[in-house]
Formats: C-alpha cells, structure tokens, sequence
C-alpha cells in the first residue's frame, strides 16, 4: 500500500512526485519510458520528447507568468540535488511591432513582467537590428529581452532530475500504463496495462492529454487535445557560430509582410542545442497551426506515429527562413507533439475524489516552463486533501477548478 500513487511521469508528474517524496517516502509513479521508435510504438505517447522548450517570465496572463516565475526560481536547487543540468538561460525576446494592431502584445507582456519584477529591457527597431543582426524582423518591430533565468530547459532532463530525486528520498517508479482506478473503503486500486494492480491511499492524476482517453477522472474533462509540429534544423558549423548568443525567441511574423496587418504567424524558436542522436539542431514551432483535434486514443496514436505532413514541414520551413533568411541548413526533420487547451485558459489542478483522487493536468501550451510549479501545487493539494490558501497564495483554488463536459 503506498501513500500516494502519480499516474504520468511527464513534467507535471515528476515535479508532483518530487515533492510529495519530501513528506512521504512510500511514493509511487506509475507511467511508460519514451519509447525508442514513435513509429512502431503501440503504447501510450506524451509531449515531452524534447531537448528545448522557452521558459520565461513574460507573459501576457499573470497566472501563467507567475506559475513560469516560481519553477524557474526552483531550477537551480533542482540541478544541484540531482546533479542533471537542465536549464540554459540564454535570455528570451518577444518581438512584435509598434502598430495599433500589436502594440498591446509587448505593452501586455511588459506590464505583467513589471508587475513580477522580471528582469527585461525593451528594444526599438534600431536596437533590434544592432544586437541581432542575423534575426530579419520588421521595419517596425519592438521587443522585450528578458534575462535572468529566461532562456530554455530540456524537457527530457527536467523529468529525470525530478525523479532522481524523488527515488533518492524513496520513492518507485513504475514502468507502466495505468487502465483504471478504482475507490476501496479506505484506498484506491490501480489496474495496469501489464496486469499489475497496486494500492494507494490517494492517487494524483498527471496525465496529460491522455487523461480523457483513459476515463480516469470519472467524467469527461472540458478541453480539446490538439496538434502540435515543430522543425528541427541542422545547421552547418558557420550558422551555428553565427546565432551562438541567440535568446529564446516568440516572434509574431507577419503573414504578408506587413506589421500594420493583424494576421499573423505566432513563431518560436528555440536556440541551438545537441539532441540524443548527437547532432546540434534549431527548433521552430507555430503557435496557431493546431487545427487537427484528437478525440479518441486512436487519432492521437496515429498522429504520434505518423508525423506531420510535408506541407506543414515545408510551411515551418519557410517561416524559419524568414527569420533567420542566411541560414545554412544540413538537414531538417519535423516531429509531432500534442496540447491540451482546458476551458478556463487555466491548469486543472482538482479534487476528483475527496481525500482519495486529486488531478494537476492541462498545460494549454505552457506546461515545459510552469510544470515544476503545477506539479507542487498538485502535490500539496493531495497532501491536505482540500485547497488551503498555503497551496495557491496568489491565486484562489476557483482558478483551478477542472470543468467536466455537460
């Protein structure tokens, strides 16, 4: 019988794991390794399998900010206790322009980030095109470059740090797949994929955008799991040279060009760094490519076996090449991710079951940079069973009430 039981060892649940070790040491987390070939895979999947993903402070939502702010502020104690470093803080700029149809995205981001006392400077175009010369923005970009411990982490090492260091303080991983739980008298029964069955006195549900597919919070959560591509650039040894100082960079491109137009192509780059297979590779995504939504464990499996299509490739490609126009590129792979975006714009970080299930899931697009900190916050809440103002100080628990399909 253990104490507590995380299903899902992604971000979220290995930070839970992490901290609900410091008070118990008969802890259990239950979830599958990466597997080694997406293609061939007939297991579950998850969106961590990454080496880059932007953390900072600014933002144009204070809670999602201020979740970013108290995981960064964990990352060193993090690195020291596991000895696996993870965090690489090379600085983040958000560019837009200084057009009534944008100014708001950096005056937004700007307020919040004083309101935090995040450590940042604005750049007019001029100093844009003076600091980074290999970046083409427009002729009326604005930035705002945060320092400090903006930059980015690798997803992939976060989680082992996390669970080095809960399994240091006693805990068991299990490498599993959880089917069902269960409600005893006085427990909860977990059945696995490998027809294991385990018991713990509360069980914290951290499984991502396989949550619905599974039925494991009783009722359907209200979000919508969507598709997400990103490019991995190669680039020759001159480019790499060349960007060596790059920040983490969220760059609204304009579709045709025009800064005065509203549309636009929500772009992030993640700077170069060294992937399991050796190479060095440059990471874009697009933020409003995500019309593909998944409703059953069949579509989602398919969409992480498959990939992206060669159109979308092509389309990330090119935007690339727009920012960063005198690249060299070796080779180019894309990859496929998914996201979970809940009704509220907010985590769901719940009571399921009173003093038996409790959930901390739905990044919305957020979770590489405020994982650590919603993975606490769900910890606590299973800890003392009810939200306490000690949980969320800054917040009230209504934010992060889960809402259930009608």
């Amino acid at each position: 019988m253990f104490d507590f039981a995380v299903i899902g060892k992604g971000l979220i649940g290995a930070s839970a794991a992490r901290s609900l070790a410091s008070v118990s040491d008969n802890v259990a987390v239950i979830g599958p390794d990466e597997p080694a070939h997406l293609a061939t895979h007939d297991g579950i999947f998850a969106s961590h399998y990454d080496q880059g993903r932007i953390t900072r402070v600014l933002d144009e939502n204070l809670l999602w900010a201020t979740l970013a702010q108290r995981s960064i502020q964990t990352y060193g104690e993090i690195e020291k206790e596991s000895g696996i470093r993870f965090h690489y803080p090379a600085g983040a700029m958000r560019v837009g322009h200084d057009t009534s149809a944008h100014r708001a995205y950096i005056t937004n981001n700007c307020r919040i980030g004083t309101q935090l006392g995040a450590t940042f400077q604005d750049y007019d175009t001029q100093t844009l095109e003076d600091k980074f010369p290999y970046f083409q923005f427009s002729s009326k970009a604005i930035a705002l470059h945060e320092t400090g411990g903006a930059g980015f982490i690798n997803p992939r090492a976060l989680i082992q740090a996390q669970l080095k260091i809960a399994e240091f303080k006693g805990a068991t991983i299990l490498r599993d797949i959880v089917k069902n739980v269960e409600i005893e008298a006085d427990h909860c029964r977990i059945d696995t994929h490998n027809g294991q069955i385990y018991e713990a006195r509360k069980v914290l549900i951290a499984t991502g955008a396989f949550t619905n597919f599974f039925a494991l919070t009783g009722r359907s959560l209200d979000w919508k799991v969507v598709a997400e591509s990103i490019l991995l650039a190669e680039l020759s040894e001159a480019s790499l040279e060349r960007i060596r100082t790059m920040p983490s960079l969220m760059y609204r491109v304009p579709v045709d060009g025009d800064p005065e137009n509203p549309n636009y192509w929500p772009a992030y780059l993640v700077p170069p760094t060294v992937y399991p297979d050796g190479r060095t590779y440059l990471k874009i995504g697009i933020g409003n490519q995500r019309d593909r939504i998944f409703t059953s464990l069949s579509e989602i499996n398919h969409w992480f076996r498959t990939g992206p299509s060669a159109a979308t490739h092509d389309h990330l490609l090119s935007v690339l090449m727009q920012i960063l126009p005198d690249l060299e590129i070796c080779s180019t792979q894309a990859h496929p991710c998914a996201l979970t975006f809940t009704a509220t714009n907010h985590p769901y970080i719940d009571v399921v079951e009173p003093q038996k299930i409790f959930m901390a899931v739905g990044g919305c697009g957020y979770a590489g940079k405020s994982a650590v900190e919603i993975g606490r916050i769900g910890a606590q809440l299973a800890i003392q069973g009810h939200w306490t103002e000690a949980i969320a100080p800054v917040r009230k628990s209504d934010d992060f009430r889960a809402a259930y399909v009608a």
